[in-house]
């Protein structure tokens, strides 16, 4: 939408200013955390590239851009584990896939449920989509969440290479205490309001009739 868009919707200035802003910093933000994203599957393939022990064109063949995510990361997992390399940084590897998921699971809602601006709350639902009434989750973020989703992708790309050139973080001085230092996204649970409670799902669900002998 442009700045005309919004003043179509009338309001003062200074309140149709705030929501184009508003909107734009959504978009910013959001484009920021999808490219550094990708740079982090790209570490994973590259990772694969030299720890798999494979030509480059064989690498490529298995894993090559159109391997899901999850899959790659399965068998690099298994790689990295199997590896000669110190237990600080298979660590440090674990330490990076874990928050990786937890941040994939936000990725995936805003790809595939889309967003929306409420002030500076960021809310994604699969309303339009849920099978039922009872699957419909609402997830409900900040703008800042998004930044700090961006930041920590930036700095587990530095720490995926870490992991493969032990010497990355002498290299990186003073600003190593930062890169590795803790992750400042905070996995979000998405709401769902018409799910009831456990108690009473297992409560509706039907009981299997004793089998005979």
């Amino acid at each position: 939408m442009s700045l005309a868009d919004y003043q179509a919707e009338g309001g003062t200035l200074a309140e149709i200013f705030g929501r184009f802003t508003g909107i734009s910093k959504m978009y910013e933000r959001l484009g920021e955390f999808i490219c550094n994203y990708a740079k982090v599957e790209q570490a994973c393939h590259l990772m694969f590239d030299q720890m798999s022990g494979l030509s480059r064109e064989v690498s490529r063949a298995i894993m090559g851009g159109s391997t899901r995510l999850a899959d790659l990361v399965s068998v690099l997992t298994r790689i990295v584990d199997l590896s000669g390399i110190e237990q600080e940084r298979k660590n440090e590897y674990h330490i990076c896939i874990d928050h990786l998921n937890a941040i994939t699971k936000l990725r995936h809602g805003l790809i595939h449920r889309g967003a929306s601006l409420a002030g500076e709350e960021i809310r994604s639902s699969n309303e339009l989509i849920a099978r039922s009434k009872d699957g419909v989750e609402i997830l409900k973020l900040h703008v800042d969440d998004l930044k700090a989703a961006a930041q920590d992708l930036y700095y587990m790309e530095l720490r995926l290479l870490y992991v493969m050139y032990p010497d990355l973080k002498d290299r990186l001085g003073a600003f190593a205490s930062k890169i590795f230092g803790p992750w400042q996204f905070k996995p979000v649970q998405p709401d769902k309001p018409f799910q009831l409670p456990r108690k009473v799902r297992l409560a509706k669900r039907p009981r299997r009739s004793a089998s005979r002998p």
